[in-house]
This record gives C-alpha cells, sequence and structure tokens, in this order.
C-alpha cells in the first residue's frame, strides 16, 4: 500500500533520515549532561530516585543503537505511513508495519515540522508482551523530544511509562524521565 503521506512530508521524512545518517559523527567530542529520574507510583517496582547524567556520548552504546532503529520507520520499505496535520502547522505521522517485525519498536508516531524539516517528537510502540505479561502489563508508553544539534535530530527528553493492571497502589507503576543536553567534553 503506498503511503498517504503529501509531497512535503515524504520529503521531510527523507530529510530527517539523512540527518540521522550522520549521527555518529555529530556525537563525536560531546558530552551528555542532564538528570534521569525515577518515579514509582504504584507498591511494586524500582524504588524513585534522581540520578545527574555527566557522561561522554561515546561511552554510552545504546544512544547510537537506538537512533539507528528509527531510520527504517523514517523511510523504510515495508511501512504504511499516515499523516495528519496539527493545530500548529506540523505533521503527525504514523508508521506501522505492513507485516511482522521483530525487535523492540513495532511502529512509531512522529511530529516533523516541514520548512524546515524537522523531527520535533516521537511516540514509540512496542511489540505486545507475550501471554500473561501482555495482559499484566496495561500500558508502556515511550516519549521523545529532539533538538537539532550540529544538523542532527537529537533526544533532549525522554518519558517512559509502565503500568501494570491492578486495584489502587497495588499495581507496577514506573515511570522514568530524562532531560539532557550536549555540550563539548571538558
Amino acid at each position: 500500500m503506498p503511503d498517504a503521506l503529501a509531497a512535503d512530508t515524504r520529503r521531510a521524512l527523507a530529510h530527517i533520515a539523512r540527518q540521522l545518517e550522520g549521527y555518529e559523527d555529530a556525537l563525536r567530542g560531546l558530552c551528555i549532561r542532564g538528570e534521569s529520574v525515577q518515579t514509582r507510583h504504584g507498591r511494586f517496582g524500582p524504588p524513585s530516585s534522581r540520578e545527574a547524567i555527566d557522561q561522554r556520548v561515546d561511552e554510552l552504546e545504546t544512544v547510537t543503537n537506538e537512533m539507528q532503529d528509527l531510520l527504517p520507520f523514517l523511510d523504510g520499505e515495508g511501512f504504511e505511513r499516515t499523516e495528519a496535520t496539527l493545530s500548529d502547522g506540523t505533521r503527525a505521522v504514523r508508521v506501522i508495519p505492513t507485516g511482522p517485525t521483530e525487535g523492540e519498536i513495532v511502529g512509531v508516531d512522529f511530529v516533523v515540522q516541514t520548512e524546515p524539516p524537522r523531527l520535533l517528537r516521537a511516540s514509540l510502540h512496542p511489540p505486545r508482551l507475550p501471554r500473561l505479561a501482555g495482559w499484566l502489563v496495561d500500558t508502556l508508553t515511550t516519549e521523545l523530544a529532539f533538538e537539532t544539534v550540529r544538523g542532527v535530530p537529537l533526544v533532549t527528553e525522554m518519558h517512559m511509562r509502565m503500568r501494570s493492571r491492578g486495584i489502587g497502589r497495588l499495581r507496577l507503576d514506573h515511570e522514568t524521565a530524562m532531560t539532557v543536553r550536549y555540550e563539548p567534553c571538558d
């Protein structure tokens, strides 16, 4: 099925994909500074905590891998893409696979600006957990916000929440919020 996207949205997604290909070069010599806050809302799960982040980007393997995982969703084959124009003129683009997928992401909702092309936000759709785990976990959401640094969209905010079924506080209800900025390392 062909993408149901306007020509300028297709061009913006292709431009953003090209930007992400230079991701590793853009991060060279940068450090991530910010904070990570974990909050337990239910009775179960890891304890609440607050942690400062101050690391060289090249010490964090997962950062590069996560951004590369988004590339196929932007302009790869085997996905159905639909769009809607938001009230501020940005475009919301839903990307879902047309067949079975493997991996930690099975769909993405992007919010992009078409002129100039910029990736603003993304909501990641994780795969359904199998059997009983899929029934127990009620919601699992990951939201990302981006800023362009050295010509590449980089994650500056991440919010992840997992909530299980249960009654009141008798549930696993945990969220992680992270805000970062990218600066040259001292």
